[in-house]
């Protein structure tokens, strides 16, 4: 006791007890990782502590400078003094940055399939209205009678009002060709198909398109044999409408054809049109305008 001030003495004492309470304080809240930083900040805010030291000590430190004494803690550098600036930052960010649950992993794993999940329904309904089929248009380019003669003879027939019922009638042959619009966004190959020309539901003649490769939101041209037979009873029939109706008469077109596409997508297009045909027309020139209007149909499968 001679070698120290009387007053160092209870400050070494102090300084003892101090470091002996933090470290069991330490040792003893060691597993409690949960506790939040906002409890230090107001604590430190109400200056019950200034950093990781208590109040007291700080003020016995500085306290045993400003007196000239010459006995320090051993740990003086880890004490940690925050300053009254630092203090006020922790004050004023604590209020504002509560501290953040972090979601389970279970959540994070099952949100990211959703997105996965929703993005496939996305793609999956735009790939169907983009590939979803869109009703094709077609217009007569020409209309060709192969046998001239045959024509002929319905002419002198349809002139002098009607035929025997004996009468063999022959066949007449059409070379037709129609532009097919495409109006879809891909495009594909239409097979050979087949079509019926019917008056009424009853069988007027029928023929065979070719094969044609229509480009997406593009045309092409299809060329087919039409091959019409009559019977004596059904031309008396149809003359008698004609001639009722200013040489106008409505027929029906039913046909259908394969349509293959990229990817190996195939798909089988049935069409059925109803025709108001002008008959004068076929003994003129301007053949195709036997069609004066159409109205068609089309089922896929």
């Amino acid at each position: 006791s001679s070698h120290f001030p009387k007053f160092q003495f209870p400050l070494c004492l102090i300084l003892w007890t101090m470091r002996c309470f933090r470290g069991s304080a330490k040792t003893e809240n060691a597993t409690e990782t949960n506790v939040a930083k906002e409890v230090d900040v107001e604590k430190q805010c109400k200056g019950l502590v200034i950093g990781d030291v208590p109040a007291i000590f700080v003020e016995s430190t500085e306290s045993t400078e400003s007196t000239g004494g010459t006995v320090k803690p051993e740990n003086a550098t880890e004490t940690n003094v925050v300053e009254a600036g630092d203090v006020e930052k922790q004050c004023e960010g604590s209020a504002g940055s509560p501290v953040k649950a972090e979601a389970p992993r279970c959540c994070s794993l099952r949100a990211k399939i959703l997105s996965i999940l929703a993005g496939f329904a996305l793609l999956a309904g735009a790939a169907i209205v983009a590939l979803w089929p869109r009703d094709p248009s077609w217009n007569l380019t020409n209309l060709d009678v192969l046998d001239e003669s045959a024509l002929m003879f319905f002419v002198v027939a349809f002139g002098s009002g009607g035929l025997k019922n004996d009468t063999a009638l022959p066949e007449v042959i059409f070379r037709a060709g129609a532009t097919l619009e495409n109006p879809n966004l891909i495009g594909g190959t239409v097979a050979s198909g087949d079509f019926k020309v019917l008056y009424k539901d009853k069988l007027l003649g029928g023929g065979q398109s070719e094969p044609v490769a229509v480009p997406a939101l593009g045309s092409g041209n299809v060329q087919a044999d039409i091959r019409v037979k009559l019977d004596p009873a059904l031309f008396q029939e149809i003359t008698t409408d004609v001639l009722q109706n200013s040489l106008h008469t409505k027929v029906k077109v039913r046909g259908g054809a394969t349509v293959k596409s990229i990817f190996g997508l195939q798909l089988h297009c049935r069409m059925e049109c109803d025709i108001e045909a002008s008959v004068a027309e076929l003994f003129g020139e301007t053949k195709p305008a036997v069609v004066e209007s159409k109205n068609c149909s089309y089922k896929y499968f």
